[in-house]
């Protein structure tokens, strides 16, 4: 069995209009995504030592993720503010928590280096660990819409497949995926929201649609996307079936309150 881990932010999504809140985050999201497709899957990031922390201990350990590696800190766990508009998400705040102290000690390397897939995001906190891990085991990284991200170039020399959040597929986007590319990447994908995902492999551009659904909230929607096509990555699939596998559960995703 593949084994994957996903490592960085984690927060609970709290609804304030509804007054409801759920375990979220990038990285949780994704290794709980990842269980869900039959995946070895595992978590390593932050949590306080409040409720909220145990939420998300809880959230993951239910849906058979390893928590045994999650740093449990002195402090609050990370919150961020969600309200829904139309029923698309609309974050107002975050706060951190412990995750902005978040660091990565020689076991925890060690222990990631023994996955076949890594996943992080620009929120993960741990940009500067990369080089420990780079090419021992794939790596995944969400940029979500920073495209301009300070460090961007830096990690993809490190990392095998990039996401990026765009509007529309024109040839600004394409020009862009091409130079990301040009990093050494395997692949570079971006989701386009309502007009679907393209992806890059160096040698041809794949673009995915979406089918309509009845969208209840869209919160997870791009974390679910990216588990689908790495899963499809991890099975060995051709690129424009990973597009389709990230697209089909993000539909899923779409259609429920909350990430999760």
């Amino acid at each position: 069995m593949k084994k994957v881990i996903a490592i960085g932010d984690n927060c609970i999504d709290d609804y304030v209009r509804q007054s409801k809140k759920y375990a979220g985050g990038c990285s949780v999201n994704f290794s709980i995504y990842m269980a869900q497709f039959g995946v070895s899957s595992s978590y390593m990031g932050a949590v306080g030592t409040d409720d909220n922390g145990k939420i998300i201990l809880d959230t993951l350990s239910g849906h058979g993720v390893d928590i045994s590696q999650v740093h449990v800190m002195n402090g609050k766990t990370a919150v961020t503010e969600v309200e829904l508009i139309n029923h698309d998400r609309k974050f107002l705040s975050y706060e951190k928590g412990v995750m902005e102290d978040f660091s990565l000690n020689d076991d925890d390397i060690s222990y990631i280096c023994g996955f076949d897939m890594v996943h992080t995001s620009v929120y993960g906190e741990i940009d500067h660990y990369l080089p420990k891990f780079s090419r021992k085991v794939k790596i995944g990284y969400d940029f979500g819409d920073k495209l301009e991200y300070n460090a961007r170039n830096d990690i993809l020399h490190l990392i095998d497949y990039a996401f990026f959040s765009y509007k529309q597929d024109d040839s600004y986007i394409r020009s862009y995926l091409e130079d990301a590319y040009s990093y050494g990447l395997r692949c570079v994908i971006a989701t386009l929201g309502e007009n679907g995902s393209i992806a890059y492999d160096g040698s041809n551009f794949y673009r995915e649609g979406i089918h309509k659904v009845e969208t209840v909230d869209t919160i997870g929607a791009g974390d679910s996307f990216i588990a689908g096509f790495l899963f499809g990555m991890l099975e060995n699939r051709k690129v424009e079936e990973c597009l389709a596998m990230g697209a089909a559960r993000a539909e899923q995703t779409i259609q429920h309150f909350g990430a999760i």
